[in-house]
């Protein structure tokens, strides 16, 4: 399981998968930095 992200029982790891990736930029949804953001498209 990827740290600082909560356990997502079908998809385990979406770091590692491509689904999230840590990025310094802003949420344009919620205008806040989490440091990740979700990809449209995985890689």
């Amino acid at each position: 399981m990827s740290a600082g992200l909560p356990f997502f029982r079908y998809h385990p790891d979406p770091l590692a998968s491509g689904s999230i990736r840590a990025a310094a930029e802003t949420c344009a949804c919620c205008k806040r930095n989490k440091g990740r953001l979700a990809r449209r498209k995985p890689a």
